[in-house]
């Protein structure tokens, strides 16, 4: 989506690298939602991170994933 941006906090279980938030703020052109995050740390070292959003309505507005290394 043009424009779009995903901010916000959240926690990093350092025992098991889950990343979660239920706290994130979703934007796209002006159309602002709050969205829940949940990811993984991975590799070794955590060298790759990978997870999921959504916007937080009963039937999500907006959804995606990412993943990255280092």
């Amino acid at each position: 989506t043009d424009n779009s941006g995903l901010t916000g906090s959240g926690y990093i279980n350092i025992s098991n690298g889950q990343l979660s938030s239920a706290s994130m703020i979703f934007s796209n052109a002006g159309d602002i939602h709050t969205a829940t995050l949940n990811g993984l740390l991975h590799g070794a070292s955590a060298e790759g991170v990978s997870g999921v959003f959504h916007t937080n309505e009963s039937n999500p507005n907006y959804a995606g994933a990412f993943s990255g290394t280092r």
